[in-house]
């Protein structure tokens, strides 16, 4: 107990014997302070004085008038006034109390006041304790996570003298009061503890009886409202979402549906998405729309074209992981993102479209916390799992290929196209899917345009597609147009946005040939005055005589046609003479020296060839090109002969390498030509590109099994640092974990049940700690009971992917029941707990049987007795030490037990070996109390069963004969056992008379056998008998 300092007025009154004074009182008009005198703590034969006023508080005045108490002890000192007593002013009267006896008194002061009659209790205690407890316990509305809630009440002992208090709790909740019993010492108090583990939900008020020294039972009052932390999944209408629908989507699309996870709870909470891989009900990747039989036929098959993305990377929720404030709503955003990626074995898995794919899936939102293994939930059923708390959301979805048609063709070739014009085709795009509407787009590329070059296409329906080509240049114009099927794909700045993007890409393959218009360049001939600039006949005059017809520039010319006197008969209208170049008058310097030496000119009226000069200063003389040509000729003959050379020698080789029985001097494989590749034919297979949503990518079950699997199979990791030592250990137990990482950190079991433990021994628990992060993490026990104080160590680092165990020390030296919240730290940041509980008990034996019966066992000697067994069970974690105590009866005890006493090591058997030792006067019934050392007592009922026997002398009669006197006769007697078992007997008359005397008195007669009774005669006199 520790003293009080909020009683300082009371403890005054107390120390100075005055009177306590609890209230004020107005009545009839006046006020009487105190309305109630209480001496305390009197003392016989010492007087007490308390002072009594009552004053006039109405406005008019008043007869106050006192009269004394009726007990000696009492007296009332007062005079009182002769006339009435104005207002405001107050009558003063003093109480006296003295006595010899050690009791308790009461009496009454009565106050006339005008015609009113008021009583004045007066009151005397001798010393004792006044104890008050002071209540109820309301813990109010906590979360059931299997926490330790601890409340504090206080028992105060305002009197002078020690008090005795007993609190007592016979309810079923798990609910531990310290210290149940004890002394609180005077004007002092005592703080009683009351722990309370939130285990199971519901409201609850539990009544504690408390017996307080002096005062009558009474009761302490502790209620609360346990609620379970839930999560729930709702819809925007607040309602629970069961299942999330995406329905039909294209590969290379995604599609998002929108919940909210409502946390119904007081407290904040951590969580984690999960998905359920390989979970009953499960459907991946089926066509639902198929027999089983079909799809089992062709399941390599489409195994062989190519596979999906991986479920983590198929289905997500954003965000994944995160932290729900009491009773908030957070939306959660499902994303769908089906792609498919074409296998590379042969040709066909690149041209043929995906297999349309069904999706059944499960997806857990879970809480972080202290839980069981995967490995380890799912070997428990539902009734015994720990630390399974969450929702759990079904996901439905199918993946459909994009399948799109262009007819006739997906190649066009449009032909000859002048340039400047253009030509038109006709095609249909049909959309084949008949669930989803196709939105498309053509890219522009030049000389080729579609109409319309975007727009929708809806399920099954079609639209025909325009491709104009208009060359805008001279050539072989080939190209490809790619038509963009444009889907939703997800914004990862903005989870619940969508944008419009390219999903998927098909070309179409157009080819033509731009052909050239051809303009011809008109003679520009001078008119008359010569430009500097040009030459003196104009421009473009290299005119043909068949072309001349046109061009009347010259008078010259015009009259040229007119005669043909000396034009030569060999070129009159001949073909030579119709393509020769006219040689214009003044054009002498373009047609004597041409561009090209072979270029003839001829005049306008003889026809004649115009001389043609050839300056050796710029330009090769034939000879000179003769000359040239032949030097060339004989380097070329040169090299076509070593060659020559070269390829004899070639095929001398191959014909020595070839010439064999198997070859015969044939190539293998000569004259064969692989086939050409073509472009459209060559495919580049680049890197593959980022999964979507690998950035809120979902933890698997599947994974975290094989992680556990992986981290159990491993020993246990011993010799561990207690804190980061190396720089890698120091950074990785800085960091703050995510939710997500936290899930795979394994610390368990949430309950740890150390069960019946002994007082004063040490039980040992191991907490599991499953590290299948890939960096160290530190861990932190946090001890703060005495019970746990021998736990060490407290604090461990474990290594990446890694298992250890934390042993638990407990010892108690208080009996009854033990919970505890044992908190730890994971990396200085993230706090969890794990419960302990324990029963502390006194060392205790159990009895195989409480009552034992042996029987006669065929084969045994007589003398070895009736023997049986009782087994002693030490079902507890301290070691036994009993001793066997015989309850004497008033026939004695014929029962013996071996080992009588000694020791039963902790969860062992003992065997007793319980001997019954027969005889005729043996009680056939005994007791014994089996006495623990430092426990209680045991009580053990023996009996034993004989069986039925048939034992006869072997002669009737035993003859003596004529004997002397005062000498001893011997003669023999033989009983025979002719029964099963063993018999016992007694002689009833050992001396039937006077010198005549029956050996031994009682003995055992074995099964079969024989027994000697030996009879001596010894005669003081001379007789004669027959007995």
């Amino acid at each position: 107990s520790k003293q009080h300092g909020g009683l300082g007025l009371i403890q005054s009154a107390l120390l100075h014997k005055l009177c306590r004074f609890t209230m004020e009182g107005d009545v009839a008009g006046v006020r009487i302070n105190p309305p109630v005198v209480e001496f305390i703590d009197i003392v016989p034969n010492e007087q007490y004085k308390c002072t009594l006023t009552v004053q006039n508080i109405s406005r008019a005045s008043k007869i106050i008038k006192f009269h004394a108490p009726t007990t000696s002890e009492f007296k009332l000192k007062v005079r009182n006034p002769d006339r009435p007593v104005a207002s405001g002013l107050e009558v003063v009267a003093t109480v006296d109390f003295q006595t010899d006896k050690n009791d308790d008194f009461k009496d009454r002061v009565i106050l006339l006041v005008d015609e009113d009659v008021v009583e004045i209790p007066l009151y005397a205690f001798t010393p004792s304790p006044i104890m008050v407890l002071h209540g109820p316990i309301d813990y109010g509305m906590v979360v059931a996570d299997s926490r330790i809630l601890t409340r504090e009440t206080v028992v105060e002992n305002h009197g002078s003298m020690p008090g005795e208090f007993k609190v007592k709790y016979n309810g079923a909740l798990p609910i531990t009061i310290t210290p149940a019993s004890g002394t609180v010492e005077p004007r002092s108090y005592q703080i009683i503890r009351i722990e309370f583990a939130t285990k199971d939900p519901g409201t609850f008020e539990e009544e504690v009886e408390v017996r307080l020294e002096g005062q009558e039972p009474r009761t302490l009052v502790i209620k609360g409202c346990v609620v379970e932390q839930r999560l729930h999944l709702q819809n925007k209408d607040s309602e629970p979402l069961e299942c999330v629908k995406f329905g039909p989507t294209f590969y290379g699309t995604d599609c998002i549906e929108t919940g909210y996870l409502y946390n119904e709870g007081p407290k904040e909470i951590s969580f984690v998405a999960i998905l359920d891989e390989g979970g009953v009900g499960e459907e991946a990747g089926v066509d639902l729309t198929k027999s089983t039989a079909a799809t089992l036929a062709i399941a390599d098959k489409e195994r062989a074209r190519g596979s999906t993305n991986p479920l983590t990377s198929l289905v997500t929720a954003i965000p994944n992981q995160g932290v729900v404030g009491p009773y908030q709503r957070v939306p959660i955003h499902f994303r769908f993102a089906p792609r498919f990626s074409s296998a590379e074995i042969g040709w066909k898995g690149l041209t043929k479209s995906p297999p349309r794919q069904d999706y059944a899936l499960y997806m857990r939102f879970e809480m972080i916390g202290s839980r069981e293994g995967m490995v380890t939930r799912d070997s428990l059923d539902g009734s015994t799992r720990n630390g399974v708390t969450g929702v759990e959301v079904a996901i439905t979805a199918t993946a459909l290929p994009i399948v799109v048609n262009l007819s006739p063709y997906n190649a066009l070739d449009f032909y000859d196209c002048p340039v400047g014009e253009h030509v038109d085709a006709l095609c249909t795009l049909r959309n084949e899917s008949t669930m989803l509407p196709l939105t498309y787009k053509f890219r522009k590329i030049a000389h080729y345009t579609s109409t319309p070059y975007k727009g929708k296409i809806g399920p099954g329906e079609a639209q025909d597609i325009v491709f104009s080509f208009a060359p805008k240049q001279v050539g072989n114009l080939r190209s490809k147009m790619i038509m963009d099927i444009v889907g939703f794909r997800a914004n990862e700045d903005d989870p619940a946005r969508l944008m419009k993007q390219a999903v998927h890409s098909f070309p179409v393959e157009l080819s033509g040939t731009g052909q050239p218009l051809v303009k011809k360049r008109d003679p520009r001939f001078n008119p008359g005055i010569t430009p500097l600039v040009v030459g003196e006949t104009g421009q473009f005059v290299d005119v043909t005589f068949s072309d001349a017809k046109p061009y009347t520039p010259r008078a010259a010319v015009l009259n040229s046609t007119k005669t043909s006197i000396h034009t030569p008969k060999t070129l009159t209208g001949s073909r030579e003479d119709r393509n020769a170049l006219v040689a214009y008058p003044n054009d002498r310097a373009g047609s004597i020296r041409p561009s090209d030496r072979r270029e003839k000119y001829r005049t306008i009226f003889t026809k004649a060839e115009r001389h043609t000069f050839v300056d050796p200063d710029y330009a090769y003389t034939e000879e000179e090109e003769q000359k040239k040509h032949d030097h060339k000729q004989k380097y070329i003959g040169f090299l076509r002969e070593q060659r020559a050379n070269r390829e004899k020698m070639k095929m001398e080789r191959e014909f020595v390498e070839l010439n064999n029985k198997v070859d015969m001097g044939m190539k293998p494989a000569s004259g064969l030509r692989p086939p050409k590749v073509k472009d459209k034919d060559t495919v580049t297979v680049g890197e593959p590109g980022p999964l979507p949503n690998e950035k809120t990518r979902l933890l698997s079950t599947r994974e975290l099994r094989e992680a556990e699997r992986t981290a159990t199979v491993r020993p246990v990791s011993e010799g561990l640092n207690a804190i980061p030592t190396t720089p890698q250990e120091k950074s990785d137990c800085k960091k703050k974990l995510t939710p997500q990482e936290l899930h795979q950190v394994v610390i368990g079991p949430p309950t740890i049940e150390f069960g019946e433990v002994c007082l004063r021994s040490t039980s040992v628990k191991e907490l599991n700690i499953m590290n299948n992060l890939n960096q160290y993490i530190r861990v932190v026990v946090d001890i703060d009971c005495s019970e746990l104080r021998q736990t060490s160590p407290l604090s461990q680092v474990v290594p990446p992917c890694a298992k250890a165990q934390l042993p638990l020390i407990f010892e108690s030296n208080h009996r009854g029941r033990f919970q505890r919240s044992v908190t730890y730290t994971v990396n200085g940041h993230h706090t969890h707990h794990v419960l302990v509980m324990a029963e502390v008990v006194p060392v205790a034996l159990e009895l195989s049987a409480a009552e034992l019966m042996v029987k006669p066992f065929p084969g045994m000697p007589a003398d070895a007795g009736l023997r049986g067994t009782v087994t002693l069970h030490n079902k507890r974690n301290y070691p036994a030490e009993f001793q066997w105590h015989p309850i004497l009866g008033e026939r004695g005890m014929a029962f013996s037990i071996r080992p009588a006493s000694g020791t039963v090591d902790a969860f062992k058997d003992l065997d007793c070996e319980v001997v019954f030792h027969p005889s005729y006067l043996a009680p056939e019934e005994g007791e014994f109390n089996l006495l623990v050392n430092g426990g209680g007592t045991e009580h053990l009922k023996c009996s034993a069963k004989l069986g039925q026997t048939a034992v006869q002398f072997v002669e009737r009669r035993i003859l003596f004969g004529s004997v002397p006197i005062n000498m001893t006769t011997t003669r023999t007697a033989l009983l025979h056992n002719t029964s099963q078992h063993h018999a016992y007997f007694q002689v009833v008359d050992p001396n039937p008379f006077p010198g005549l005397t029956v050996s031994p008195i009682h003995g055992a007669v074995p099964v079969g056998g024989y027994a000697e009774l030996k009879i001596e005669l010894t005669p003081n006199a001379v007789i004669k008998f027959d007995t």
